[in-house]
């Protein structure tokens, strides 16, 4: 256990650069840091100035799949205050108008819905195992209870760390930890790994400040992106964190769709253009609205 402990500790101390520069940059000059992100935005281009000449005539087949965390909204300290602005829920409401349009988050299906009351979207919580449409895997049934169990022994395995925050999300069970200290998280790792070790189906995958107990079994946003879409629409995928990369992949095996990556920063990722924030997001949204309403003149 100590390779594995060491390894989780290590990522979870290198999780979630900075807005403004990732951990591994912080020595080098703003210069430089600038320097690295344009070039890198060289490989990632902005969806605003480059995926219309790319799309061309296909933008009437789009369908439009959106994580929510650093995607619609930005990363807040508190997960439930990462309320959707009015601005942003215009922008997709007025999209969903033009295209079929589906939030994919790690989120249970319950509160993506508190969080953004519109008709005419379709919802995938848990990464994508929560699903509102009939013909989901029979596997997918039996991990509530387990991740109920885990979530009960880690409240109590944990109740004298402060700053952590579970939350269960059906599917998936979330150990936020954006407000422990530091020093805590080799207890947090030592605890979360010695519980997730009696449950063959489960594993832990790490995000943005939070560890993730989820299923084994391979079931992940490229999955429920590929059961959700229509089967003759080009899916667009935005998204910033690390479980949006499966539906990047997802795209690239099927050699159809358009990943487009958040971030402010240079990183590895299988996304074919970029945006740098939520604000551009909701740009990009727009611009797809009036991109459409002109191919419709």
């Amino acid at each position: 256990m100590g390779d594995e402990l060491s390894s989780c500790v290590l990522t979870m101390r290198s999780s979630s650069p900075s807005q403004k520069r990732p951990d591994s940059e912080a020595s080098k000059s703003e210069s430089s840091f600038t320097a690295d992100y344009s070039k890198w935005r060289q490989s990632y281009p902005s969806a605003l100035e480059s995926f219309r000449a790319v799309v061309g005539a296909q933008i009437s087949n789009l369908e439009i799949f959106l994580d929510y965390d650093g995607t619609l909204t930005d990363i807040v300290p508190d997960p439930e205050r990462a309320i959707l602005s009015p601005e942003t829920q215009d922008a997709l409401e007025r999209v969903s108008r033009h295209f079929p349009t589906s939030i994919v988050t790690g989120r249970s299906l319950e509160k993506i819905h508190r969080f953004v009351p519109l008709d005419g979207l379709k919802f995938a919580g848990s990464h994508g195992m929560d699903l509102e449409l009939p013909g989901a895997p029979e596997k997918l049934k039996k991990i509530p209870p387990m991740i109920a169990q885990v979530e009960r022994t880690l409240n109590e395995k944990l109740k004298t760390i402060e700053g952590k925050k579970l939350e269960n999300n059906k599917f998936s069970l979330s150990i936020h930890y954006r407000h422990v200290k530091e020093d805590m998280y080799k207890d947090i790792a030592s605890c979360v790994l010695a519980i997730v070790r009696d449950y063959p189906e489960l594993k832990i995958a790490h995000g943005r400040k939070v560890l993730e107990v989820r299923p084994k079994f391979e079931w992940n946003k490229g999955s429920a992106v590929e059961f959700m879409r229509g089967k003759k629409s080009i899916p667009v995928f935005i998204g910033d964190d690390v479980t949006d990369e499966d539906a990047f992949k997802s795209f690239n095996r099927m050699k159809l769709g358009y990943g487009i990556v958040v971030s402010t920063y240079a990183k590895k990722t299988d996304a074919q253009f970029s945006l740098q924030n939520p604000r551009e997001v909701r740009e990009f949204l727009s611009e797809l609205v009036l991109w459409k309403e002109e191919e419709d003149q």
